[in-house]
């Protein structure tokens, strides 16, 4: 039987058309999203693509290295299993972005380690390399120009002590940080002693200017009195008074004495900062020898003089040498009348004649009143000593005279020793002692009258009952005791 051609055509087209569904039998649940069913027939493997060239690639754009693309190439070979080679570009695609952040981890953890040694090491190089701040030298130098001035100062070496103060107080002057590790502290202290020099050339230099003018001639020289205000007002801090004190007056003398003596040392330049200006330079460049510069030398002769005279400036070493002082202030520079210096006798200088309240001038312009003596006791002694007994009545005595004068109280202490003034030859000449009690005289017929004592042709009275014959024995008068006539 033959077969017409729509029914052959309908059959081809039934065998092609196996995804329709028609195809499919009814008794076949179906999805909703689902419009065909692969027939076993088409379950085939597919032929495998190199995925060799798609790795490389991959692994160029993420930057991979070379242990992260041998690892992406064995994977790649895993994923060219799948039977859909989209899917295995896609997780090939998804394993090499692990790679990648392993990878930059890991780099990041190197440059983490890099980093911390590198922090270290600067941290160690800045404490080596401490510098401060502007704030930071300003009040050093406020500290250091403080310290310097101080009156009762003989060394100048004022380093560790500027440490210590800063050290005690690092929270106020804003040091905190400097302290926090030896390697600092040491740093800090070579910025002192670096901030102490630059300090110290200043006060030379005033000193010097002061003394014999400025080289630049800007400056002149001025008396001791100029001086002292004007560097008290350069050096103390704004906050404190700006009035010097007889102390400072004395300090200062004895400073400018010194640098009349060694005009040498005020040529040392000592190391300065890039802010210090440089003074006069010595003529051999180079570093300065240690114990060389003007106030080491200064140092220096400040403890010796010490060792040979005691550090009391009452004692007649100092006492001597501050009068030949203020004696060459006042020949220097007459228009300096040392009102503020403790009244003292210049030496070399006529007596003028004295009233019996003391009130007219003694010697070259410098009152001798009683008021001085507590001046030069403030000065000069930091804690009155006990006084001696109460004055008993004087009796009369005969006169005498006077190898060498003393100045000094009626009670029981040391004198301060002078050059011998006397009236007229074979008379004594007594002056203001250091403590009330004592007041000036002047001759009177064959003898000298004393305040509170008997005034006699033939004989006088001491007060605190007490009379000599000018002979010095250990720094006190020989005497004989008041109520024991003398013959």
């Amino acid at each position: 039987m033959s077969r017409t051609p729509s029914s052959t055509s309908s059959r081809v087209h039934d065998n092609l058309d196996i995804l329709s569904p028609s195809a499919m039998p009814s008794s076949l649940p179906r999805s909703e999203g689902s419009h065909f069913c692969r027939r076993n027939s088409f379950d085939l493997p597919l032929p495998h693509e190199d995925l060799t060239p798609y790795v490389d690639h991959m692994a160029v754009g993420l930057a991979l290295n070379e242990t992260y693309l041998a690892h992406l190439h064995e994977f790649g070979q895993l994923a060219g299993q799948l039977p859909d080679i989209i899917a295995a570009k896609v997780a090939i695609y998804q394993q090499g972005t692990e790679y990648q952040t392993q990878q930059l981890v890991l780099e990041s953890r190197i440059e983490t380690s890099v980093m911390t040694t590198v922090l270290e090491e600067v941290q160690e190089l800045l404490a080596s390399k401490l510098e401060l701040t502007n704030k930071q030298k300003d009040e050093v130098r406020a500290i250091t120009w403080k310290l310097l001035i101080e009156p009762d100062r003989t060394d100048f070496d004022i380093t560790d002590e500027v440490m210590e103060l800063l050290k005690t107080n690092r929270k106020k002057h804003g040091f905190e940080a400097a302290f926090a590790s030896p390697a600092r502290a040491q740093a800090l202290k070579s910025q002192l002693r670096r901030e102490a020099s630059y300090v110290q050339n200043q006060y030379r230099g005033y000193i010097r200017d002061y003394v014999f003018g400025s080289k630049d001639g800007k400056t002149k020289a001025c008396g001791l009195t100029i001086a002292t205000n004007r560097i008290i007002k350069k050096f103390v801090p704004v906050n404190e008074t700006h009035k010097p004190m007889a102390s400072h007056m004395i300090q200062m003398a004895i400073l400018r004495q010194f640098a009349r003596d060694h005009p040498g040392t005020l040529n040392i330049e000592e190391t300065s900062d890039e802010q210090g200006e440089a003074w006069y330079t010595k003529a051999k460049r180079g570093r300065v020898v240690e114990g060389e510069d003007f106030w080491s030398q200064v140092t220096g002769f400040l403890e010796e003089k010490d060792s040979t005279w005691g550090k009391d400036l009452k004692l007649e070493g100092w006492s001597g040498f501050i009068t030949e002082c203020l004696e060459t202030e006042r020949s220097l520079f007459p228009d300096d009348n040392l009102a503020a210096v403790p009244m003292m006798l210049l030496r070399g200088h006529q007596q003028s004649p004295l009233t019996m309240d003391g009130a007219r001038p003694l010697a070259a312009g410098v009152l001798a009143t009683a008021q001085s003596s507590a001046l030069i006791r403030e000065a000069l002694l930091p804690s009155v000593l006990p006084r001696g007994p109460s004055p008993s009545q004087a009796v009369p005595g005969p006169s005498h005279g006077h190898s060498g004068a003393v100045i000094g109280p009626g009670d029981y202490m040391h004198y301060l020793s002078f050059t011998p003034m006397s009236c007229r030859e074979g008379q004594g000449y007594h002056l203001p002692g250091v403590t009330e009690g004592f007041t000036p005289s002047y001759d009177d017929g064959d003898g000298d009258l004393h305040i509170a004592g008997v005034a006699s042709h033939a004989a006088h009275g001491h007060d605190n009952g007490r009379a000599g014959t000018g002979r010095v024995e250990g720094g006190i008068r020989a005497h004989v005791d008041v109520n024991r006539d003398l013959l």
